[in-house]
């Protein structure tokens, strides 16, 4: 089933869950996804919700967004038209989408992987911007955000 018009359950990995984790991929979807969608065409989506399971074998924080608990919900995501690391810039510095967090996650060798993309629909948007290696959250450097 559609989320919005570019992304839909299975890809956000909410389809059969309960209203209000599908409520938190739909705020995803609608407030980012799809205005990374209009700017960059295809947007591939790595990992969105994850259960409890799922993010200790993948070693995410107990707190993490990709829980989708509260109002929270997170996408580790690319688009293939443009490079990870330009996709990043522009979320930080030119898109004014309300992100509660973006971050360029890197591997252990440097490589850019994706964009983790955080959103809280019950919360102001902070929009902060870090970089750092996949999974390892207190290592990650702030960077600007406009």
């Amino acid at each position: 089933m559609q989320l919005t018009e570019h992304f839909g359950e299975e890809e956000l990995g909410v389809a059969g869950c309960d209203a209000r984790l599908i409520a938190n991929a739909d705020y995803l979807c609608m407030s980012v996804l799809e205005a990374v969608h209009a700017k960059f065409g295809t947007v591939r989506v790595h990992d969105g919700y994850r259960d409890q399971g799922h993010n200790a074998r993948v070693g995410g924080k107990t707190a993490s967004y990709h829980l989708f608990e509260d109002g929270h919900a997170a996408a580790d995501v690319d688009a293939p038209v443009t490079s990870i690391v330009g996709l990043f810039d522009w979320l930080r510095l030119e898109s004014e989408l309300p992100f509660d967090k973006v971050i360029l996650e890197r591997n252990k060798a440097g490589v850019a992987r994706c964009v983790h993309i955080q959103v809280d629909r019950l919360s102001t948007p902070r929009r902060l911007a870090f970089t750092g290696q996949t999974g390892a959250g207190e290592a990650y450097v702030p960077v600007d955000v406009k």
